[in-house]
């Protein structure tokens, strides 16, 4: 038989100075801002959730309690004094239960889960608050084996939340590789598109032989040019032991012939002269023509090695771009096959649960619930309802107890559908409700 909570009573909590209610299947407290609605709620949850709290303690009181009292003759009694809080569980024939504090969490350990609330989160608190209350765990081998890679230690747990981390992380990888991917395809079509057709040219024995050409002209020229000049010093040291011997055997000559000598020494000296600087004139005119065709030959074919070894280069780009595109290739099978694993054994966990079609999806970073593939937000408003009832049973302990504050954040049709929903899971409500003008009253549904 399901156990209920039959009473309250709260005294000097917060703005409460004494208040007793029974309670139904779905008892609402209602009332004005500030008329201890509030006081109440944060009284019940003080109680399942422990803790002590000083500042709960109405303001000019020594201590304050609660007591709760539930259909099978248990009570349950917090006594908070500003120095500790007490715990005391009595069972129907008054005797005290031990361990008070695990006794009482256990009783309502999903209390703070509130339905109504959840309906209106936004997609990624409602996401969350789904990971927490659902009980899905994931062991680290299966999600290595459907992902068919090391993520995880093996003897691990993990929760939906951080599953869907994991996931989402392979799925951001992928897109990534696909971009990376595209590029590198992007960059193989533009060049394979401006590559010369054909086969590849060999400049290189061409610039080889033309400078090997380019130089030995130039070689031979020097040698040429040398050759005259040693020819003209041969005809200059002639004429100088010529004219040596003449002066030695005419030193005692006239003057006049002595003159003469001089004269003709001159005269020689300066048409060997003039015969040697034609004679390398017409070398030079003879060879530069050459020259000037094997130079402009040599920066042709430079130009042309110049743009093979580019067109190599490119070749040698787009060889390491092939590679790369197929390496981002595989990696993007990889991390597809990790993804569509994952996904798969999210679904196999999720339809496990009391709620078929009930999963999470990230679309565009955004995380949201999905049922049946349909987005939250699309979701009629009694499946709603629904769905939220059956996941805060999902969380709830021994005592199936909700406490929601702020239950006004749903419209009246809205609260109507929770509240059937909560009744027909044979839940029991506590819920505050903003009244204008009204004191305090705790009233069922």
């Amino acid at each position: 038989m399901t156990r209920r909570l039959k009473s309250v009573k709260i005294k000097d909590i917060k703005g409460i100075d004494s208040l007793a209610f029974e309670t139904g299947a779905v008892t609402i407290l209602r009332g004005r801002n500030g008329a201890g609605k509030t006081s109440v709620v944060d009284a019940l949850i003080s109680v399942f959730e422990g803790g002590h709290d000083p500042q709960l303690i109405r303001k000019g009181a020594k201590e304050g309690s609660i007591l709760l009292a539930l259909d099978d003759g248990v009570t349950i009694r917090k006594t908070i004094k500003p120095e500790r809080s007490t715990l005391e569980v009595r069972t129907a024939d008054k005797g005290k239960v031990n361990a008070e504090a695990t006794y009482v969490k256990k009783l309502a350990s999903g209390l703070r889960f509130n339905p109504a609330a959840f309906i209106t989160m936004t997609g990624k608190e409602r996401a969350d608050e789904l990971s927490k209350v659902m009980p899905v765990k994931f062991g680290g081998q299966e999600v290595n084996e459907a992902s068919n890679e090391h993520i995880l230690n093996p003897q691990e747990q993990i929760d939906l939340k951080r599953f869907i981390e994991i996931r989402e992380g392979r799925y951001a990888s992928r897109t990534e590789v696909a971009r990376e991917q595209s590029i590198a395809v992007g960059f193989i079509i533009e060049t394979e598109k401006n590559l010369p057709e054909g086969t590849q040219s060999t400049w290189k024995e061409a610039v080889d032989m033309l400078r090997a050409q380019v130089g030995e002209g130039k070689a031979e020229l020097e040698r040429d040019i040398a050759a005259v000049d040693q020819q003209h010093q041969e005809v200059v040291d002639g004429l100088r032991e010529a004219r040596d011997k003449k002066l030695l055997k005419l030193k005692h000559e006239f003057d006049a012939a002595v003159a003469v000598v001089g004269a003709e020494y001159n005269e020689a000296y300066g048409r060997s002269l003039i015969a040697a600087q034609t004679e390398k004139n017409a070398l030079r005119e003879a060879v530069a023509t050459q020259l000037e065709e094997l130079t402009n030959s040599l920066g042709q074919a430079e130009a042309s090695l110049a743009a093979q070894n580019r067109v190599e280069g490119q070749r040698a780009q787009l060889d390491k771009m092939r590679d790369s595109a197929r390496q981002l290739q595989a990696r993007w099978n990889q991390l597809d096959a990790a993804v569509k694993g994952l996904d798969r054994l999210k679904s196999e966990k999720l339809a496990t649960l009391p709620i078929p079609g009930l999963e999470v999806r990230v679309e565009k970073n955004i995380p949201e619930v999905y049922v049946d593939n349909v987005a939250w937000p699309h979701v009629n408003k009694s499946m709603q309802c629904k769905i939220a009832i059956t996941i805060a049973a999902q969380a709830l302990g021994d005592l199936p107890l909700m406490v929601l504050d702020e239950s006004e954040v749903l419209d009246v049709d809205s609260m109507k559908l929770l509240v059937d929903a909560a009744k027909d899971l044979g839940l029991q409500i506590i819920m505050a409700r903003v009244e204008s003008g009204t004191e305090l009253q705790a009233v069922e549904a």
